[in-house]
């Protein structure tokens, strides 16, 4: 304190007495021309002494006082979080897969979300008895952050396809040459898979009526181009009359699930059959020229028809 205010003491008493020199110069009450000069000399000094001291002095009160900031910061309690509505989670689409659809719609209504049923499938089938299908997916997927309040999509097949699906997520290997309607049959490769499997010409098998298959009820853009693609040109075929040649996808590729299984097909040889139409003969009627006595024939009771 001693070095902060000494040389402002000196400082001013020098002025002071260089001042009242200057004001009452040749009279009698004017100090003397030694004391001015020596005043005048106090004054300087004062001023460098202070010009001296005084950066140290603050610097040293800059550092005491930012020490004292620090202490007062660490030892301040952490602030606790905001709770302001930007921080609240948003909410995380539920994994419904392998349940029913009003399960489904249930727990993502618990979630804060609203929810809309689709068939997984190209077909827009529409869910009529909720028991006979179960949630595939979910669109966005289980564990995304959406809006409040947003929509989900959840996509559905019917109970046989969905535990097919599950059981295949690749395309198995159908044997080549056998009837075409075994496939669909409860032991066959696709079995409980009717509705989603097409049955179409391959390459070059295509008889020559054969026509162009209706696609119209499929939605557009819902399955994806290349699947559209892959058969594309193929012509109409029925699993009935027909031996299998093959499948798209073909064998041990991966399958989306809902995804149009395409099996490719030929004609089936035909047969001779006893009684049929394809070819086979039908049995001659007897002959007898006796008009007493006639014996019915294949196609008419009697010789006159």
């Amino acid at each position: 304190m001693g070095l902060f205010l000494a040389p402002v003491i000196g400082a001013v008493w020098g002025l002071s007495v260089v001042a009242t020199w200057l004001l009452r110069r040749g009279s009698e009450h004017a100090p003397s021309t030694a004391r001015a000069l020596g005043a005048g000399f106090v004054a300087l000094a004062s001023v460098a002494f202070g010009a001296a001291v005084y950066p140290a002095v603050f610097a040293e009160q800059e550092t005491t006082r930012a020490s004292a900031l620090q202490v007062a910061t660490s030892s301040a309690p952490s602030p606790t979080p905001s709770t302001s509505p930007s921080t609240f989670a948003l909410p995380i689409v539920p994994d419904a897969v392998g349940s029913e659809p009003y399960a489904a719609a249930s727990l993502i209504r618990g979630a804060g979300l609203r929810s809309t049923l689709q068939d997984a499938s190209p077909l827009d089938r529409h869910v009529y008895v909720e028991k006979n299908w179960t949630v595939v997916a979910t669109e966005p997927p289980a564990g995304s952050p959406v809006a409040p309040g947003s929509e989900v999509t959840v996509l559905v097949l019917k109970n046989e396809e969905a535990v097919w699906f599950t059981a295949h997520p690749k395309m198995p290997s159908l044997s080549k040459g056998k009837p075409a309607d075994t496939l669909v049959q409860p032991k066959g490769a696709l079995a409980g898979m009717s509705e989603l499997v097409l049955f179409r010409y391959a390459k070059g098998q295509a008889p020559k009526y054969a026509s162009d298959p209706v696609d119209k009820y499929l939605i557009d853009g819902w399955e994806p181009a290349e699947e559209t693609k892959a058969r594309a040109g193929l012509k109409q075929a029925y699993e009935f009359s027909s031996v299998t040649v093959g499948s798209i996808p073909s064998a041990g590729q991966s399958l989306r699930v809902g995804r149009l299984i395409v099996v490719t097909v030929k004609q089936a040889p035909r047969t001779s059959r006893p009684y049929g139409n394809d070819g086979g003969q039908l049995p001659s009627r007897p002959h007898n020229d006796d008009d007493d006595f006639n014996v019915p024939g294949w196609l008419c009771p009697t010789r006159f028809c």
